[in-house]
């Protein structure tokens, strides 16, 4: 997971604070790309066209737009870094204790939601497929908090964040987080 928050947290830096008199408002990190949206400054002279191509020669990417609200653009940026492997396998009580302590520990309210075991379908020439003997449970929550400083020095094994959503307040340059994640243990 640190990987995944260093990857991201090295895209977002990178992206400029005004780019062509447009300003960012949500930057969204997945696995492997983020988002990026920015809107116009309002009374700017500043053209969409002016806007694309500032982006095609920093980035060198499309530009996404919003047809309903001319004033926001979208586009998408590669975020290199390495998948981390399968974490051993701990008990999924242990590892509930742990995630909800330690976001109580930042007065975070995270809510969870249980995630159904795949049901795989045992075909004529197939072996049985053996039961799952793991469950996961997907997380999300808000904050003010940075998700990195959330994770800083925290047990992850069995945690896996899959996306960060980063809302940028212009008029204060205040940072808010949408964060979703899964964790996993055994049954």
């Amino acid at each position: 997971m640190q990987d995944f928050l260093h990857a991201c947290d090295a895209r977002l830096f990178s992206i400029p604070l005004s780019l062509r008199g447009w300003v960012p408002t949500a930057v969204n990190c997945t696995t492997g790309h983020l988002s990026v949206s920015y809107a116009r400054i309002p009374g700017s002279a500043v053209k969409t066209r002016d806007f694309v191509e500032a982006v095609k020669r920093r980035y060198d990417v499309p530009v996404a737009f919003n047809y309903r609200d001319t004033a926001v653009t979208t586009f998408t940026l590669p975020v290199p870094y390495r998948p981390n492997g399968d974490d051993p396998m701990q008990d999924m009580g242990a590892q509930m204790l742990k995630m909800i302590s330690l976001f109580q520990g930042v007065n975070v309210n995270v809510s969870f939601g249980d995630i159904p075991p795949k049901v795989l379908e045992k075909s004529e020439e197939a072996a049985a497929l053996p039961v799952q003997d793991w469950r996961a449970y997907s997380f999300e929550y808000d904050s003010e908090i940075p998700p990195k400083m959330i994770f800083s020095r925290a047990d992850l094994t069995g945690v896996r964040l899959l996306q960060v959503i980063v809302s940028i307040n212009n008029d204060d340059g205040h940072l808010s987080y949408h964060v979703k994640g899964e964790i996993y243990g055994k049954a």
